[in-house]
């Protein structure tokens, strides 16, 4: 996990997680993420001040908002399945 400071120095090839660290939903999509061992930029966002980037990409502006390539996820639960099914890839890949 990396935190981000600012949008435009974003590498496109690693997923970007739009948090804030005290709701307890972008806390389980960190949670999951680490878990299950997902390289990913953060970028911890304002609730007064929420980024234009985020609110373009899903307008109802709450987070977490999880974006890889052309993938785009606005709830916990959604991330949390992503990333468990991304550990579940690469452990088959592993045992071939």
């Amino acid at each position: 996990m990396n935190y981000v400071r600012q949008l435009d120095k974003v590498r496109q090839e690693k997923p970007l997680l739009f948090s804030y660290r005290r709701c307890p939903y972008a806390m389980r999509a960190r949670m999951a993420l680490l878990s299950c061992g997902v390289d990913f930029d953060i970028f911890e966002i304002s609730l007064k001040d929420k980024p234009k980037q985020m609110i373009e990409i899903s307008p109802k502006g709450t987070v977490p908002v999880f974006v890889y390539k052309d993938l785009v996820l606005d709830e916990s639960i959604d991330i949390m399945n992503w990333a468990t099914e991304q550990k579940n890839n690469n452990s088959h890949k592993n045992k071939s």
